[in-house]
C-alpha cells in the first residue's frame, strides 16, 4: 500500500509544479512598454507617491472665429 502512494504523490506534485510554471510564464514574458520620446512621465521618480501624481492636461484651444458654424435665420 505504501508503494502505490509514492508514485501517485509524485505525479500530483509534478502536475502542480507544472501548472504553476505554465500559469506564471505569461506574467514573466510581459514587459512594460517604453515611454515615447517627449513624454511628460520621462524622468519621474519611481516611488508610490510619484505614481499617484499625473500630468494635468491643458485646456483645449479655442476654435478660431472663422471656423465657428454660424447660421443666420431671419423669420
Amino acid at each position: 500500500m505504501t508503494n502505490s502512494l509514492f508514485p501517485r504523490r509524485s505525479l500530483v506534485l509534478a502536475g502542480a509544479l507544472g501548472t504553476l510554471l505554465i500559469a506564471s510564464w505569461p506574467a514573466t514574458a510581459q514587459q512594460p512598454a517604453p515611454l515615447p520620446p517627449g513624454s511628460p512621465l520621462t524622468g519621474r521618480p519611481d516611488t508610490d507617491d510619484a505614481k499617484k501624481l499625473a500630468p494635468v492636461p491643458s485646456p483645449p484651444l479655442a476654435t478660431a472665429a472663422d471656423k465657428l458654424p454660424i447660421e443666420f435665420t431671419y423669420g
